[in-house]
């Protein structure tokens, strides 16, 4: 018997609820819940829930991105990263998690999906030595 992936349960019960309206929920997710219990699936229940968020943020053209930077960023920063998130992922928002990162000298690093952006003072250094040593 094949099992069903975190990504098949998650989809499945995003469709129905999709298919639903909201009062509905509790018990489409009673449901769920059942099913998983069924099949031995409940301790899929963290990994299903990570792949309901990307299908919802797929669904809603939502990019999430992490932000670290040696302090924080202004708003005119902050809009011209995302400016550049948005054109990169085709996504039409982005949901920024940012973290002040004391250890970097400055600039930023970025990173969402497959994708890290390293525009750190510390990562250039880095390609500058590596360039320098070839």
């Amino acid at each position: 018997m094949t099992k069903t992936s975190a990504q098949q349960y998650a989809q499945a019960v995003l469709d129905e609820c999709l298919d639903s309206l909201p009062k509905d929920y509790p018990k489409i997710l009673d449901s769920f819940c059942a099913v998983l219990e069924k099949n031995g699936d409940l301790s899929k229940w963290h990994e299903i829930e990570k792949a309901l968020l990307v299908l919802d943020d797929e669904r809603n053209s939502v990019s999430r991105a992490e932000l670290w930077s040696s302090r924080p960023l202004s708003d005119n920063e902050l809009e011209g990263l995302t400016a550049q998130v948005m054109a990169d992922s085709g996504r039409q928002q982005v949901v920024w998690k940012q973290r002040i990162d004391k250890k970097l000298l400055g600039g930023v690093i970025v990173k969402y999906g497959d994708r890290v952006l390293d525009m750190s003072y510390d990562g250039n250094l880095r390609r500058l030595k590596t360039f320098l040593s070839n």
